[in-house]
């Protein structure tokens, strides 16, 4: 039996189940696939819904299926950003020492803290120090490639007025470094 078709003897079976289970007619449900192990019922009447909801479990094969409200954030994981860490990068250009430029580095594994206040008056700009959160500290990379672009890059400048709808911005020129990336 393939894939496909035992997934649907899966779907029809809870389907059937759950038609039992709750006292909905064949014709006021639909069953569909969401997510490997999970699926969507469509109920026709706001009542069998809720009654399916209150519930609260369907039996399929000696298998429980959980039976709740949709949510968009089901699915979505939610991990504590426990980690407050002190970094120290070398090669970020002095014109990128801001959370933009963070952000760019390590927007998805980091969320900004703040920059080291020393930092902001050191005469030494090799190396930059900020404060970070992290969840993992497993993801931080010992280098990243970045391309750092001036301020306005890639944008029309006319002055006071509106640029025109047909002028075309020179192409952006930036500056491509490996960010080492060290974790206090």
């Amino acid at each position: 039996m393939s894939e496909f078709m035992e997934h649907e003897l899966e779907r029809l079976s809870y389907h059937g189940v759950l038609i039992s289970a709750v006292g909905i007619p064949l014709t006021q449900l639909r069953v569909t696939h969401h997510h490997p192990k999970d699926f969507f019922a469509y109920f026709n009447f706001t009542k069998q819904r809720t009654a399916a909801v209150r519930r609260g479990y369907i039996v399929v094969d000696g298998v429980r299926y959980t039976i709740a409200m949709w949510s968009a954030d089901m699915h979505v994981h939610h991990p504590t950003w426990g980690y407050r860490v002190r970094l120290y990068l070398e090669g970020v250009l002095q014109y990128a020492w801001n959370k933009d430029a963070l952000d760019q580095i390590l927007g998805d594994i980091c969320l900004f803290d703040r920059i080291e206040e020393e930092m902001v008056q050191c005469q030494n700009t090799a190396i930059f120090v900020c404060w970070m959160w992290m969840w993992n500290l497993d993801l931080l990379p010992q280098m990243k490639l970045s391309t750092f672009f001036p301020l306005g890059a890639g944008r029309v400048t006319s002055g006071v007025t509106p640029p025109m709808p047909d002028e075309i911005a020179p192409p952006p020129e930036g500056r491509m470094v490996n960010v080492l990336i060290h974790l206090d």
